[in-house]
């Protein structure tokens, strides 16, 4: 057991295991092992255990080329067009947009809706999320600058 800061005590959760299933279906033996080995420190506990296919998050060049060349360059746009946003301003607005939406609970159970944040997104997403602001950003006369390649 551990504490929080006001002494309250509660479980530390367990790390996140990554592994790839063989192609035969079946789980590689270290995972097999490090289940071996956790499971008896939960006897005669209520488990839930989950499973969920990993998928790599937005790239580093996305991230950068998204915050360095799309959003200044709709930042300007949008500037040019008489509508002044900061930087924050335009993201957000972005995201209203071009995003899918997801549910989302508060704490005391309400859904709401909200446009799926770019950090969440996987490579594939954010390439979409990007194409579409691009060529909505060329529609309106404001084409954005090609990332070069090294």
């Amino acid at each position: 057991m551990y504490k929080d800061a006001k002494g309250k005590e509660f479980e530390k959760p367990m790390k996140p295991l990554y592994f790839v299933v063989t192609d035969k279906g079946m789980l590689p033996q270290g995972i097999k092992q490090t289940l071996a080995n956790i499971i008896p420190s939960y006897a005669g506990k209520s488990m839930c255990l989950s499973l969920t296919e990993k998928k790599d998050k937005r790239s580093l060049d996305q991230n950068s080329y998204y915050w360095v060349a799309i959003v200044p360059h709709v930042r300007k746009m949008r500037h040019d067009l008489g509508d002044s946003l900061s930087l924050d301003d335009v993201h957000e607005d972005l995201l209203r947009q071009f995003s899918p939406t997801i549910e989302c609970k508060t704490a005391s159970g309400e859904v709401y809706v909200r446009p799926e944040r770019s950090k969440d997104k996987d490579m594939p997403n954010m390439a979409e999320y990007i194409t579409a602001i691009t060529a909505f950003c060329a529609t309106m006369g404001y084409p954005v600058p090609i990332k070069e390649e090294p």
